[in-house]
């Protein structure tokens, strides 16, 4: 993927042996392949290197007409789908909002800012292959792409396509489909995009979300000027973090270890989150990372449904370096780093949400992990798995299915329990899992919730990045514990198994490269690539009425920086 953007930071080069100053040129970026531009070594603010591409006038001309062209083919084809997710991300803004009034209260920022982002985490998916570039997928067992015909006969008419030497013309229409992975066309249009597209994506529904910043009375979107400036004393346009606009993106460069095909290696790339104004002031939220947190973050497993993370939410940039270790942060292109400095919003209620929040009639329901990250990271001698002094005792986190009211403080961590997981003890016959009763207002003991996280413990040590998440549904919790889905009621209290896996099946899809992603449950072993004997399911999300999981197995190393007989700073076996 190529996109281009005006750069206008001043560099150090080196040509023919002298150091000359080069700056206010196009930068053209460069994600999952492509090609094109010309390159320069320039000299970084921290005394590294790195090579730059840019681009001369007629790849920019080109580089326009090929923007033109997908915004204009993408509007066609994807449109009905972005108006979708868009009405249903702001519908599921507008029942939190009623309820909330209902309960006398109102919506903070931060709480509107988590309904766009788990919409967005829930219905979109890191598209690995395309960043991959689909290395060791043998040519004839490659899908055949079902976008390419229709972008090439949609340009068929396009007078400045049919000008072109044919070369240029396949070049036009894969990099129309690339491009689409880098905007809200990918993540909400597609279902899949890169990182800059859940960035695109999240600044699209919060400005949708924020019609009175965004739009005016007529309904027409603002201009930039009216929205990310303000005059000087001169009556001058200035950018300014003081303009009325809540939302931007900060483009970092990551150099980091990962290994999706087997044989780690270290690769420099470049990673997209947003920065959101919240009751005036600014943090960093990281849509991408949320949703793909146990597959790029963690490297443990493939992207499942119902796996969502909330430590990339309403962070600080010192916390978010120290978690990846600062030697891995080659740069970071932001204005807000000295904005985003509050750390509250790093341990509150929706720190410790695990997996997707779901919208009640009378709250937030949603799966409790009481693992603090940040506040481990913080005790550690430094980032991403060194854990000094700390022991195994210290990292054993505490399971719920918890609800939260409607408006309450955003660093609160109130909540009112459901399910308490808990093992049992020889020792006290009344400790076990308990379970809230709405008759009888008490806690009381279920054996059978018992029983099966007793068995969950115990693949947490063989699965890694299994977690007990689920959604709220028609009156009903429904989450994965073990190798069954449960359900809970939550007006009468009562709990059912709705379904156990033990004897499963599934069939690989050899046009995908990544085969964590390629395999689908089948109706007999007939049919199976693979079967498996009573395997725990990795996690669990009800999305647009339809219930999804996935059963988990151990066995693919994605990664492996060292081995530990228990959870690593990031919550992950290894």
């Amino acid at each position: 993927m190529t996109y281009i953007y005006y750069d206008e930071k001043v560099y150090d080069v080196e040509v023919d042996g002298q150091t000359t100053k080069v700056g206010g040129f196009y930068r053209l970026n460069m994600l999952g392949g492509g090609g094109g531009g010309n390159y320069v070594t320039v000299k970084l603010d921290n005394g590294t290197t790195q090579e730059r591409s840019y681009m001369d006038g007629q790849s920019i001309i080109f580089m326009l007409k090929t923007f033109d062209a997908s915004n204009q083919i993408g509007a066609k084809m994807f449109g009905e789908e972005i108006m979708k997710d868009r009405e249903g991300a702001l519908a599921d803004l507008s029942k939190a909002e009623k309820a909330a009034k209902s309960q006398g209260k109102t919506l903070s920022d931060a709480e509107k800012y988590l309904i766009i982002n788990d919409y967005i985490s829930t219905h979109a998916r890191l598209d690995m292959e395309f960043m991959m570039g689909s290395q060791g997928l043998k040519s004839k067992e490659k899908a055949e792409d079902p976008y390419l015909s229709t972008i090439k006969q949609a340009l068929s008419q396009n007078a400045d396509y049919n000008s072109l030497p044919d070369a240029q013309k396949d070049y036009m229409i894969e990099g129309i489909e690339n491009m689409w992975k880098t905007n809200q066309i990918g993540s909400l249009g597609m279902g899949q995009g890169l990182c800059i597209s859940y960035v695109n994506a999240f600044s699209y529904l919060v400005q949708c979300m924020r019609s009175d910043v965004y739009k005016n009375s007529d309904g027409s979107w603002k201009k930039y000027t009216e929205v990310n400036y303000v005059k000087d004393a001169n009556g001058n346009y200035q950018q300014s973090t003081d303009a009325p606009y809540i939302v931007d993106n900060v483009d970092s460069v990551l150099n980091a270890f990962a290994s999706t095909f087997g044989e780690g290696q270290y690769a420099t790339s470049d990673h997209y989150w947003n920065t959101v104004r919240a009751n005036g002031k600014w943090y960093n939220v990281d849509t991408n990372y949320a949703d793909a947190f146990i597959s790029s973050m963690k490297q443990t497993r493939g992207e499942v449904d119902g796996s969502l993370s909330h430590l990339p939410f309403m962070f600080c940039e010192s916390d978010w370096i120290k978690l990846f270790g600062e030697e891995h942060f080659v740069s970071i292109d932001s204005k807000y780093s000295k904005l985003t400095t509050d750390d509250s919003l790093e341990h509150t209620w929706f720190s410790y949400a695990n997996g997707p929040v779901s919208i009640g009639d009378d709250g937030y329901y949603y799966s409790y992990d009481s693992t603090d990250t940040f506040k481990l990271l913080n005790q550690a001698s430094s980032g991403f798995g060194s854990f000094g002094s700390m022991n195994k005792e210290s990292m054993t986190p505490e399971y719920k299915i918890c609800k939260r009211n409607y408006g309450g403080a955003d660093d609160s961590t109130d909540m009112t329990e459901l399910i308490a997981f808990a093992a049992s003890d020889s020792k006290d016959e009344t400790v076990g899992t308990t379970v809230y009763n709405p008759s009888t207002k008490k806690m009381e003991k279920n054996d059978e919730l018992t029983a099966l996280y007793e068995k969950m413990l115990q693949e947490m040590e063989i699965y890694p990045a299994i977690a007990i998440t689920g959604s709220l549904y028609n009156g009903k919790f429904y989450f994965n514990l073990s190798n069954c889905i449960m359900s809970y009621d939550i007006k009468t209290g009562a709990v059912e198994k709705i379904k156990e896996y033990n004897s499963v099946a599934a069939s690989r899809d050899w046009t995908k490269a990544l085969g964590c992603d390629a395999f689908t449950i089948t109706d007999g072993a007939s049919k199976a690539d693979i079967s498996v004997e009573n395997h725990p399911l990795t996690s669990l999300a009800v999305i647009d009425g339809q219930m999804h999981t996935a059963v988990a197995t151990n066995y693919a190393l994605i990664s492996s920086p060292g081995w530990r007989y228990f959870p690593d700073i990031m919550g992950c076996h290894r």
